[in-house]
């Protein structure tokens, strides 16, 4: 009897979501031997992370991640379970089979190109709103809150290009949030 291998691809936003998304892979294939896995999150993949959960070292977690890498994916986490089939692989094999179990996933997976946006929290100290809402008619931008602050919305690429602007606009007073979009 062989091993068998089953990749699954989850969309993760915070290492926070990795227990729960590991117990959903536990519960789908209670008895496995392994959960080995590897996740990279923000669009530099610089938190990133990956785990042989008892194969050898590199074997296993490394393989996936490098999959990861290779496809320029972030915001994703691979798990790949086995369930041992009583024949040893050696190191080797079992790179080329979780690396190909991730891969295969990764290919057969829907994928969402998330871009940056730009939330722009901005306040007229003069206590005028209409000047925001100009300001947001003029520069074409997205009102998503009003209030003490308003919240307007722009892609990323506005960023300074809009700061060249606001620092000519004395009453206003600005702060910038960068995050992922949906």
């Amino acid at each position: 009897m062989n091993s068998k291998f089953h990749a699954l691809a989850f969309p993760m936003h915070a290492d926070s979501e990795l227990s729960g998304l590991l117990e959903t892979c536990r519960l789908r294939y209670p008895n496995a031997t392994h959960y080995c896995y590897a996740w990279r999150l923000g669009p530099d993949g610089s938190l990133a992370h990956s785990s042989d959960d008892g194969e050898p070292a590199n074997s296993a977690g490394a393989p996936i991640a490098r999959q990861l890498v290779s496809a320029e994916l972030y915001d994703v986490l691979v798990v790949v379970v086995r369930y041992y089939g009583g024949k040893k692989l050696g190191v080797g094999g079992l790179i080329s089979a979780y690396g190909d179990a991730a891969k295969d996933v990764l290919d057969q997976a829907d994928m969402v190109e998330v871009k940056p946006i730009l939330l722009l929290e901005l306040r007229d100290v003069s206590n005028r709103d209409y000047k925001i809402y100009e300001f947001a008619n003029r520069y074409q931008l997205t009102i998503i809150q009003t209030g003490r602050p308003f919240v307007l919305q722009t892609d990323a690429e506005q960023r300074e290009f809009l700061e060249s602007v606001l620092k000519e606009l004395p009453n206003f007073e600005w702060h910038f949030i960068e995050k992922l979009g949906q």
